[in-house]
């Protein structure tokens, strides 16, 4: 950061040491709003009675404020305050120090006219110690109320639902073959059956096969094993249930 170095009295100050003073802290200040935001509530500026708000600071526009107190409205206003000086110059002759605007101030209050904006567009911030103390909250897939933290939004819904998963022993097929597996509880009729042959023996002569489904009902289904040749096998069938 910027700063004047005086080592002792005799400084000859100019206007270049107030420009210098100015932008020193200036830049400091913008670098902190630009990294906090925009359209914010530092500190104060809170209601303490039916009418009344306290002081306070803002960011507004990338500018810090302070927020002057007083009657609430549902609007704040930007107030400028200019005092005049007379410089040692006379540039018009007229045998007076030229008068030039010198001190700016600059404020927010509740109120209405040019450039007024919402109260309520004011976001107020955490200060480091509550962000601090920020509480981790784990999600709920079982959530079902929106008010709740843990509640999950925009979850999506078309996920694979299995109605019943299992796994059925075969063995060696012997030409055709069918296998009938309970289910239990019954369940709609309307459902799809995804049958995978494992080989548990020799793979080359399990691999001879080919299932279809041979028959779908709300308590069993039916698997249809047929062989491509004589050989002896040794299969199991794993096998999901989806709804369609």
């Amino acid at each position: 950061m910027n700063h004047l170095n005086i080592e002792t009295s005799g400084f000859p100050a100019t206007n270049y040491t107030w420009r210098f003073l100015q932008n020193a802290y200036q830049e400091v200040i913008n670098a902190l709003t630009n990294v906090v935001g925009d359209n914010l509530i530092i500190s104060g500026v809170n209601q303490y009675s039916t009418n009344q708000i306290s002081d306070g600071f803002i960011i507004y526009n990338g500018e810090l404020l302070l927020f002057q107190g007083g009657i609430i409205s549902s609007n704040v206003i930007i107030v400028e305050e200019v005092e005049f000086r007379n410089y040692n110059q006379d540039n018009n002759n007229d045998q007076q120090g030229d008068s030039h605007p010198t001190y700016i101030t600059r404020y927010a209050k509740c109120g209405s006219g040019e450039g007024q904006f919402p109260l309520s567009s004011l976001t107020r911030i955490d200060t480091v110690k509550q962000l601090s103390e920020f509480e981790q909250i784990q999600s709920d897939w079982n959530q079902s109320v929106s008010t709740e933290p843990d509640f999950i939004r925009n979850k999506p819904t078309n996920f694979l639902q299995i109605l019943k998963k299992g796994t059925v022993s075969v063995g060696d097929v012997a030409n055709d073959q069918s296998v009938t597996v309970a289910i239990s509880p019954p369940i709609s009729s309307n459902y799809m059956v995804i049958p995978t042959i494992v080989s548990n023996g020799t793979a080359a002569f399990d691999n001879d096969l080919r299932i279809i489904v041979e028959q779908k009902a709300s308590t069993f289904f039916k698997l249809s094993i047929a062989e491509a040749s004589g050989a002896v096998q040794n299969v199991s069938v794993d096998y999901i249930l989806i709804p369609l």
